[in-house]
């Protein structure tokens, strides 16, 4: 709850994109710390409790911006907010299964270098992407320096 609260704050004072991005970012430095800390209770406890506050402030963030993309509404704004959700569920169950590779493959420490690096990826990824269409010319502009 914390989480999603810090990270509704957070989204109406950074973009949007920027606040889903760091989102990530925190989630991976929580693996990170929990994969090179000792593997002891107390550790679990507060690592845990750290990486599912991230969670809180990524799922803010994700809600932010897709609220965001679907813009002022129209009559097709909820099927379009809830093919966002299904969308996301995508993901959500493959990095179950990926994570779940990690821990068979290498134990505890290999599940959580498993989501920390796929965090990293990801960020990398939507950095780029992110670059790419807000630093785009727009169409319009583009076509007319071609001519």
């Amino acid at each position: 709850m914390a989480g999603s609260l810090f990270g509704g704050w957070l989204c109406d004072r950074i973009p949007r994109r920027v606040a889903y991005a760091l989102a990530a970012i925190l989630s991976a430095l929580c693996s990170a710390g929990m994969m090179f800390a000792p593997l002891s209770q107390p550790v679990f406890a507060i690592g845990v409790s750290l990486y599912l506050t991230a969670q809180g402030v990524s799922y803010a963030a994700y809600s932010a911006l897709s609220l965001e993309l679907i813009g002022p509404g129209g009559r097709s704004a909820t099927t379009r907010y809830t093919l966002y959700n299904a969308a996301v569920n995508i993901p959500l169950v493959y990095m179950t299964w990926i994570d779940g590779r990690g821990y068979k493959l290498w134990g505890a420490r290999g599940l959580m270098a498993t989501d920390c690096f796929s965090n990293v990826i990801s960020v990398a990824i939507f950095v780029l992407l992110i670059r790419h269409t807000l630093f785009a010319k727009p169409v319009a502009q583009a076509a007319s320096q071609t001519v």
